[in-house]
């Protein structure tokens, strides 16, 4: 059985914290270094926690950024914030707890953030590397990074040489997530840019191209992971920005009331580039040609 990690998306309302650049790291660890998962693709880095080295999911498709229940134990110190008044939202079965935790990645020290904590036992147990949790936007908004899956670079800062930045257009949420513009065989098509989740989401009617097959496949979101029937598109183009087109792309066929989602099997194809901005928040994405 062929396995897709769809996302692991956490959409979450009135999460408030204060960032300030004063964390300290307190263990030498490489946290520069990012690179994909061997099973679903997903870009992996890096981090200290409270001092504690973490293995963590980029996921451009999160709101927040999420540990690991069970790598809460490891944590230096962790404080607890009182959430009686706080209403969430997402895909999650359970209510999250969160805590205050000072967090170390790339360039980027951040003190007392507030981090949401669940078992992402779902997610985990489709991928290859035990991760311990998800940096979301709240936290990659604010850094430069490139996704160039097919050069085999992944890494925080901006493209190096001469190229030309295309800008992906589209809606921006509350978390500066972007609900990307993009067009299937000449259909407009909104659909959410989530290099959380290893495959493309489209409703059939979406998809002019049409079915190709049937097939069982597992699948996960944040707490657990199923097998289902899920239909497979028929090979065709999708058009994510002005000259950038894309033939053989196949996505899995998910319900009209369902998130639609552009993953990682089309985002491994392009450069990605997102570039912070102090005017947007979560900043601009775009296609580095």
């Amino acid at each position: 059985m062929k396995k897709f990690c769809v996302s692991a998306m956490i959409g979450l309302l009135a999460m408030v914290g204060t960032c300030n650049a004063a964390g300290v790291q307190t263990t030498k660890v490489d946290t520069m270094q990012m690179q994909q998962d061997a099973r679903c693709y997903q870009v992996l880095v890096n981090c200290v926690i409270n001092g504690v080295p973490m293995r963590m999911m980029l996921d451009t498709g999160a709101t927040n950024t999420v540990l690991h229940s069970g790598s809460l134990a490891k944590l230096k110190n962790p404080r607890q914030m009182d959430t009686r008044n706080i209403q969430f939202r997402g895909n999650a079965n359970e209510r999250p707890s969160v805590y205050l935790l000072n967090i170390n990645f790339a360039d980027v020290k951040v003190k007392s953030h507030p981090v949401m904590v669940l078992s992402l036992e779902g997610a985990r147990s489709m991928m290859a590397e035990q991760i311990d949790g998800i940096i979301g936007m709240d936290l990659l908004g604010a850094m430069p990074f490139v996704f160039d899956v097919a050069g085999g670079k992944l890494h925080w800062g901006l493209p190096e040489g001469e190229l030309k930045l295309v800008p992906l257009y589209g809606k921006r949420d509350e978390a500066g997530r972007l609900i990307m513009s993009i067009e299937c065989d000449g259909r407009a098509h909104d659909i959410l840019l989530d290099s959380g989740s290893s495959v493309t989401r489209l409703p059939e009617s979406a998809w002019p191209a049409g079915a190709a097959q049937k097939m069982q496949m597992s699948v996960s979101d944040v707490n657990s992971a199923s097998a289902l029937t899920a239909t497979i598109g028929a090979p065709g183009k999708v058009k994510l920005a002005p000259g950038v087109e894309l033939e053989g792309v196949r996505p899995v066929f998910c319900g009209a009331d369902e998130p639609t989602i552009l993953g990682m099997d089309v985002l491994g194809r392009v450069k990605l580039v997102h570039v912070p901005s102090a005017s947007q928040t979560g900043g601009g994405f775009f296609l580095a040609l």
